[in-house]
């Protein structure tokens, strides 16, 4: 009996220490991915800070930096954010058929493939919070039944149309090199948007400013 106690004992310990191994390994991975975000905004802050000489404006939108590290500024008495300025985002490889269907959409849809890893859908989550705030009617779905979104409806590029576009976020696995960044396609009515988190974050402040006319060319 004895020795089956400890075995026991010996079992119930294991079992914790992997338990606190996985909880510690999602920390550090939590912390990887807030420092990452903070360098990148960061980046944004020094670049502007390098740039005295060019005021917060873009073809006639102003700007202002906001202590958060992001940029504000108002259309059409609504209050927008960005991590980056217009110009930064024209480093995107960007397919500009996109705009007139991501614009004149009746509504847009969000698909996310809840089988990717987990810092991969918590960029996702904070981009579809963000543009739901900012671009109107749009909405979740995803590609296969999970526990993490029972309340979503699954679809399929199949299901988007020129009136209900969707966004698809393809992220390469770290140790992936062979891929196209920062790369916004139009696949059929997929608006396919491949890169790391940076180029994620980049490309959802493109559409936005496509969305709002940042980008047109007003007349005098």
């Amino acid at each position: 009996m004895t020795r089956i106690k400890n075995k026991n004992v010996r079992n119930n310990k294991s079992n914790s220490k992997e338990k606190k191994e996985g909880r510690i390994g999602s920390i550090v991975i939590g912390g990887i991915i807030i420092f990452l975000m903070v360098f990148s905004i960061a980046g944004v802050s020094v670049y502007h800070s390098n740039n005295n000489n060019n005021p917060l404006e873009y073809n006639g939108h102003k700007f202002v930096a906001g202590k958060d590290n992001f940029f504000y500024t108002t259309v059409n008495d609504k209050e927008l954010k960005f991590r980056s300025l217009p110009e930064q985002t024209l480093s995107l490889n960007y397919d500009t058929n996109i705009t007139p269907i991501w614009k004149n959409s009746v509504y847009r849809g969000i698909l996310i493939d809840p089988t990717m890893d987990r810092q991969a859908l918590q960029i996702i989550e904070q981009i579809r919070y963000e543009l739901s705030q900012e671009i109107p009617n749009t909405f979740t779905a995803i590609t296969e039944k999970s526990d993490l979104y029972s309340n979503m409806p699954v679809l399929s590029c199949e299901n988007a149309s020129a009136q209900m576009p969707f966004l698809v976020f393809k992220m390469p696995e770290l140790n992936t090199s062979n891929y196209e960044a920062g790369k916004v396609s139009l696949e059929g009515n997929c608006i396919i948007i491949r890169g790391d988190f940076r180029n994620m974050f980049l490309a959802k402040d493109r559409l936005v400013y496509e969305y709002f006319d940042f980008f047109k060319v007003k007349e005098k």
